[in-house]
């Protein structure tokens, strides 16, 4: 399974065996807050059995990938600060190649962020504020 097989308009999906069980074509860290809520919803799923396929994972995305309890991801591109998140949390990670940092205003934030709890609630927290500045 690599990224590169991703649907046109799909940046995000996930795998239980051959099983697709989640797909988002949303942008930002988005796939990852509505993977959140539908495993909050769909508790069959047992987290570590997932395979997880994203178009560019950051820093940022491996912290949320670990809260989210997934222990196999693949990407074509991961940022070097990322690697550390799945190297500490015992995340496989299959990519094509590295870049030094995303970017992003996240990679920034979160240099120094190891506890993938409080990068989700800081992230959350982001998002909420993104959200409200839109309307």
């Amino acid at each position: 399974m690599t990224a590169n097989e991703l649907p046109e308009g799909v940046t995000c999906r996930v795998f239980e065996g051959d099983e697709l069980i989640f797909e988002s074509g949303s942008h930002w860290l988005h796939p990852l807050f509505e993977l959140g809520a539908y495993l909050k919803e769909h508790p069959e799923h047992k987290r570590k059995d997932l395979s997880l396929q994203d178009r560019i994972i950051g820093r940022a995305a491996a912290l949320m990938i670990a809260r989210l309890g997934i222990k196999h991801c693949s990407t074509p591109v991961v940022s070097e600060r990322a690697l550390p998140i799945f190297e500490g949390e015992k995340i496989e990670l299959n990519y094509e190649s590295t870049t030094p940092c995303l970017p992003c205003k996240t990679e920034e934030i979160l240099a120094q962020e190891t506890n993938p709890a409080q990068a989700w609630a800081l992230l959350e927290e982001r998002a909420r504020k993104a959200a409200e500045a839109r309307r």
